[in-house]
């Protein structure tokens, strides 16, 4: 009952009995059967990225016109500027053009949870059943720090939006990653508009509202920023194959759909060539005004065994390094994010132990890429340099949020 009356479904006049059908609950009715080997969903949420989202169908609709996907769908579920409702929107071939089927129309809760993660999810799937699936999920993100984190630290001082140096303590979670006015806009997971309403979600939560739609999806595509993150990722090793994710921020623009999406549907949905998809999003922001292009493809089944030969690098003797010298990958004065083979290079004190490491994030990684820059605007904004890049981050290093870092699941895998 509580989840009938949060989630208030309004079918379009021309698919009312397929959407009624849909959205029934009874305890006893068939599954639907697949239609489809592939369908591909976009799950775009954040009313500040609307213009930009609006700006990523119309991508997805230029390769759609090139008929592309065969009998593959396309189906996204968009949170346009209204923070109240969402549309299900199909990607439909029309002889050379491209339409835009309202198959549903949604009214959310003020407060998004991973339960309604999981309703939404669902009710994607079940109006465009597939033999698999492979989900897009844009919008805004901080890796793996909470959304009310504690930015607790020894440092004395750290940079907040302004750019003006303060003692740390007087320093909050949302002044930390507030974004520099920079006239440059990026993106992260979730928004918070307010303490009463919001649609972001902790990492695990969110991992746990994609595993309850009972899909383990192709792939993960995180059109958001500082998602590939071994923290993050480590949470979401279950629900998926692969995830594409950029360790830095990614520029509002996301990735160039016209080209990811016929890689996203090969052979009419039936492969993917994922390695291509990192590529293509590299080289467009090579030529873009902002070069911030780096994105790493990570095989999920080797998660655990990389987080095993971390953990063998923990127990052994390490050596002392400069935190300085390690690669970062955003703006901030104290760092949050840091390359995670260049960390475990400069403190594994022991060469096979290295070569192991090495050797697992050989295994993981499929594919990375990255421009000799990227983009942050938090702390103080502008491009920074890139003079390594292993494929994921980690904030194993960093002097911040040390209390809820010990509580993520990566932390306890590796010590």
């Amino acid at each position: 009952m509580k989840q009938l009356l949060r989630n208030i479904f309004t079918a379009t006049a021309l698919l009312a009995t397929l959407v009624v059908s849909s959205c029934k609950k009874e305890e006893n009715s068939e599954p639907a059967v697949p239609t489809t080997p592939h369908t591909l969903i976009y799950y775009f949420t954040g009313t500040s990225l609307s213009i930009h989202f609006y700006n990523n169908i119309a991508a997805a609709e230029a390769a759609v016109r090139k008929d592309v996907k065969k009998n593959s769908r396309i189906v996204c579920f968009f949170q346009s500027t209204d923070k109240r409702k969402a549309d299900v929107i199909e990607l439909v071939y029309n002889n050379g053009s491209c339409e835009r089927k309202v198959l549903a129309t949604y009214e959310l809760p003020a407060i998004m949870d991973s339960e309604q993660l999981t309703y939404n999810i669902k009710e994607v799937i079940k109006l465009a059943p597939a033999d698999s699936y492979g989900l897009v999920m844009a919008g805004h993100a901080t890796g793996w720090v909470p959304i009310n984190g504690v930015a607790q630290s020894s440092a004395a001082a750290a940079y907040v939006a302004d750019g003006e140096r303060r003692p740390l303590q007087q320093i909050t979670h949302e002044e930390l990653w507030k974004k520099q006015d920079s006239g440059v806009d990026t993106r992260f997971f979730g928004e918070k508009y307010s303490d009463s309403a919001a649609n972001a979600f902790d990492i695990p939560d969110l991992a746990k509202g994609l595993a309850a739609t009972g899909v383990y999806f192709d792939y993960i595509l995180f059109d958001a920023c500082l998602m590939a993150n071994v923290e993050a990722i480590y949470d979401l090793r279950n629900n998926a194959r692969y995830i594409i994710a950029s360790p830095c921020e990614i520029m509002a623009a996301g990735f160039p759909y016209e080209n990811v999406v016929p890689l996203l549907l090969k052979d009419g949905g039936r492969s993917h060539d994922l390695v291509s998809v990192c590529e293509a999003y590299n080289k467009f922001y090579e030529n873009h005004r902002y070069r911030s292009g780096s994105v790493a493809l990570i095989d999920c089944k080797q998660l655990d065994a990389l987080a095993a030969a971390v953990k063998q690098v923990n127990s052994n003797p390490t050596k002392s390094y400069d935190i300085a010298n390690i690669q970062s990958f955003e703006g901030h004065q104290d760092h949050i994010f840091f390359d995670l083979g260049d960390y475990i290079e400069q403190v594994c004190d022991d060469e096979q132990t290295l070569k192991v490491f090495n050797q697992q994030m050989a295994r993981t990684i499929k594919a990375k890429y990255t421009l000799p820059v990227f983009w942050s605007n938090l702390g103080a904004a502008g491009e920074y340099p890139v003079r390594t890049f292993s494929g994921l981050t980690t904030s194993a290093p960093s002097v911040l949020y040390r209390n809820d870092y010990a509580n993520t699941a990566w932390y306890k895998a590796t010590h």
